[in-house]
């Protein structure tokens, strides 16, 4: 069974052969990048299809970005009409 040290400097020796033969440095974005021996596009990363296309997406996404103007309003509304109750109360009684 191989040790950690073993793995840990094969795997030092493999990402400076990749610097000096490519002169890129292996940051995440490189392995993000690369899958099953090719790299993927840009474009083909950021490509969102299905759901993240739909209208039900953006209406969805619309309530997140505005959750708390709306909880605000629902707050102000449920005083408003907490105080014409009362006035009503008052004004029966």
């Amino acid at each position: 069974m191989a040790t950690a040290g073993f793995i840990e400097e094969a795997l030092i020796g493999f990402y400076i052969e990749g610097v000096q033969i490519t002169g890129v440095f292996l940051t995440h974005s490189f392995f993000d990048r690369y899958q099953k021996g090719k790299f993927i596009e840009e474009k083909q990363m950021n490509k969102k299809t299905g759901y993240y296309n739909s209208v039900w997406y953006r209406i969805e996404r619309f309530f997140d970005r505005h959750n708390h103007l709306m909880e605000f309003i629902r707050t102000i509304l449920a005083l408003m009409v907490l105080c014409m109750q009362f006035y009503i109360l008052t004004r029966l009684g």
